[in-house]
């Protein structure tokens, strides 16, 4: 058994990597296609994969932690590079060297964040995740109160995003996409302007109300139906 894994070899087409960003793209309509290449792009091939979807149009890619960023920074220069997993104090060098943007999970992150920009006397930038019902990853209640009695804190960690995640797309539960959809445009009311995203794969195909400023396909992109 040990030599046949040895043997396997996974044939990736690429062009349909492409394609399926291009279509994707299109479904997006006004609003930005961003890359999401996490867990070695599902499995694909992270760097292969990405400089595809860069040649397809892609300029932000978001991956999961900043050890990706780094080896994607030295792939792609120009490129957004997005962090899922959020900011780890003692990874400030990785995120600074490489340009990497994190997506704030937490009020520590936030603060975390925030001291690393006083003490490089320069604003940061970040994205800035909040849970409307997905319970993984993204601010609270409570956090989001904490944020808005904090608001000066936002000019020294300007959010270049302000994201959430849908967690019933995928089984065509309008209900709670809406639910969840209005929970979004509550949490960041009040707050800084910032650039809106709540769609991933299948919240890409509910239209025009859930795309806001950009969409997050993830396994549509590699081939994988988003509904279940």
């Amino acid at each position: 058994v040990h030599d046949l894994i040895n043997q396997a070899e996974m044939v990736v087409d690429l062009e349909a990597v492409r394609e399926n960003y291009r279509r994707l793209s299109v479904v997006a309509g006004e609003a930005n296609c961003a890359a999401v290449v996490k867990g070695d792009a599902y499995g694909h091939g992270m760097i292969p994969c990405a400089l595809a979807l860069r040649q397809a149009g892609a300029k932000a890619f978001f991956v999961a932690t900043a050890n990706d960023g780094v080896a994607l920074r030295a792939a792609l220069q120009e490129a957004e590079i997005w962090v899922l997993g959020g900011f780890l104090p003692e990874e400030w060098e990785a995120f600074v060297d490489a340009n990497l943007v994190p997506v704030l999970n937490s009020r520590n992150q936030i603060e975390e964040w925030d001291k690393l920009a006083g003490r490089l006397g320069r604003p940061l930038a970040s994205i800035i995740h909040f849970d409307t019902g997905m319970n993984r990853l993204g601010l609270l209640g409570d956090d989001v109160a904490w944020l808005r009695q904090n608001l000066p804190l936002l000019s020294r960690i300007p959010p270049l995003v302000y994201m959430s995640h849908l967690s019933a797309a995928d089984d065509l539960d309008f209900d709670r996409c809406e639910f969840q959809r209005g929970a979004f445009l509550s949490a960041v009311s009040g707050l800084p302007i910032a650039k809106l995203s709540l769609a991933n794969s299948a919240g890409a195909y509910l239209g025009a109300n859930y795309a806001f400023d950009m969409v997050r396909p993830g396994k549509a992109t590699f081939g994988i139906n988003p509904l279940t």
